[in-house]
């Protein structure tokens, strides 16, 4: 670290070793061990000068919020983080105490070894949502990252949760009416919230004397509670409650139902998970042929029992749009409790079971419903095998991985030295041959596997594979034994092993014939001994 940048050493003569040229160092051990010496003596005398900055610190926050933006990215000796980070600084608070710092982090989280358990704290962190007008995020870091924002740290002293945002979020919102509140126009708006609950006080004084965070705490009974729908005022297209953006009663037969937030864009990291959701007043008797989801805890709850991350309906999107040119249908979401309401309608049908219908139908539209279950079945075969002579073959209409079908004269001239048309490796190279889809096939169905990779929405494709790959295989090991032990690699066409390639083939097929002809000799000789 400290050579890359771009250091000058001052040596006295006879320090390091010359060469003749008097223009370079000859780097002999002796000169190398001389220059680590120099190189030490800066990386030792840093934490000294660097700690002088510290003496103005009066707390802990205050010298670890100067660490990180001395050392951060941006700060003044940024490129020395890493030395510092192992090497650290002094800092002597006001009873003469001295303690090290490396780092501009007060960890609380139940490390190994730790004295905390998750059970005896608990964090949590606020900031303001930047995805328009969402309401402010929490998530639950394990430490408090002392960064010179403009942070309140706040104490759960209250016996419920209910509330907290109600006294979060008027610090963190630039609210209609805030500067006209005379409860509220007076009060800073932060960058973020720190909220802290600790299990007891026995325990919050072995926390603060291990993590020695000692930065202001304000009660979290002594923060204004505002009504949430002032800070986030309904409109018409999102309605809450029994009135709408305009003030006017709903009508007699409407509900307030979630919806799924097309517009939202949050990966599955995200938090809070109702993010995804709108709320929207809608007449549910009058909706035919509806999608809907179940929501747990803001999780979707597939038909085998499963929770997702309600994200995944993102990726579903996207592929019925790539598939269709269409935007997903609006898809309405209710809780558990509520599940019977969707359940019961005619038409209604669950998010899964409704792509999977999707997937079908443009299947049979392309006539791809037979190709597609074969083009999987022959796959997911293939990429299973120990054994991968069938290579041969295929490379010889490509690459060995490019599962399109080859022509019929390529099929022809390797399969036709097989003298038997009998033979079961024969049979099982042709039924291989025979699912493969042609290349057009295969760039239509690749439209439709990209978008069910890694994806709660799995397709459940009704056709069955054509041939059974599986038991052909099967059956063609049970007759050429000695195949078991072949190493591949002569066929494969990688590595030196490719140069006999051809030779090997020749080889394999005299072998194959040679069984073929004991085969069948034997059988017909034990038939007519049966005669």
């Amino acid at each position: 670290t400290i050579v890359n940048l771009g250091v000058r050493l001052r040596v006295d003569i006879g320090d390091l070793e010359v060469a003749a040229s008097r223009e370079a160092l000859q780097y002999t051990k002796h000169t190398k061990a001389a220059i680590r010496q120099k190189l030490q003596a800066i990386v030792d005398e840093l934490p000294v000068l660097l700690s002088t900055r510290f003496k103005e610190c009066n707390s802990m926050w205050e010298a670890k919020n100067l660490y990180h933006r001395s050392f951060a990215y941006g700060g003044f000796a940024y490129h020395l983080e890493s030395v510092m980070n192992q090497k650290g600084v002094t800092w002597t608070d006001s009873d003469g105490n001295t303690h090290k710092i490396n780092s501009s982090n007060f960890d609380f989280g139940a490390n190994k070894g730790s004295v905390v358990t998750d059970s005896d704290i608990q964090l949590f962190f606020y900031e303001k949502n930047r995805h328009g007008k969402q309401r402010v995020i929490s998530t639950k870091p394990h430490n408090i990252i002392a960064n010179a924002k403009n942070v309140l740290f706040v104490e759960d002293d209250r016996d419920t949760h209910i509330g907290r945002m109600n006294r979060i979020a008027p610090l963190l919102e630039n609210y209609d009416g805030r500067n006209t509140d005379p409860l509220m126009k007076d009060k800073a708006i932060y960058d973020c919230v720190y909220l802290i609950r600790y299990k007891n006080k026995s325990i919050k004084k072995n926390i603060l004397s291990k993590t020695k965070f000692d930065a202001p705490v304000v009660p979290l009974s002594s923060l204004t509670p505002i009504k949430l729908n002032v800070i986030y005022p309904r409109d018409t297209s999102v309605k809450h409650g029994n009135i709408n953006g305009a003030g006017v009663s709903k009508a007699k037969h409407t509900s307030n139902v979630f919806v799924y937030d097309n517009d939202f864009n949050g990966g599955n990291w995200h938090h809070p998970k109702s993010d995804f959701f709108k709320i929207q007043e809608v007449d549910l008797d009058n909706i035919k042929d509806a999608v809907y989801v179940i929501l747990d805890k803001f999780y979707i709850k597939s038909p085998d029992g499963n929770e997702v991350h309600p994200s995944e309906l993102e990726k579903v999107a996207q592929g019925y749009k790539a598939l269709t040119g269409k935007d997903l249908p609006t898809i309405y979401a209710f809780k558990v409790k509520q599940q019977d309401v969707p359940k019961n309608k005619k038409g209604w049908m669950d998010v899964e079971d409704w792509y999977n219908k999707q997937i079908k139908d443009y299947l049979n539209k392309n006539n791809l419903q037979k190709e597609f279950a074969n083009s999987e079945a022959v796959t997911k075969h293939l990429n299973g095998l120990d054994l991968d002579y069938h290579y041969f073959v295929r490379l010889q209409g490509g690459s060995a991985r490019t599962y399109v079908k080859n022509s019929s004269d390529t099929v022809e001239k390797m399969l036709g030295k097989i003298a038997s048309e009998d033979s079961p490796i024969k049979t099982y190279l042709l039924a291989i041959e025979d699912m493969m889809p042609s290349k057009e096939q295969s760039k239509k169905m690749e439209k439709v596997k990209s978008h069910l990779k890694n994806h709660i929405m799995k397709h459940k494709n009704s056709s069955t594979p054509s041939h059974d790959l599986g038991n052909l295989h099967k059956n063609a090991l049970d007759r050429y034994k000695m195949l078991k032990y072949f190493d591949d690699n002569w066929m494969s066409h990688w590595g030196y092993k490719a140069r006999f390639a051809d030779e090997t083939w020749k080889d394999m097929t005299t072998y194959i014939n040679t069984v073929d002809a004991t085969y069948v000799k034997k059988n017909f000789a034990q038939s007519n001994k049966k005669d």
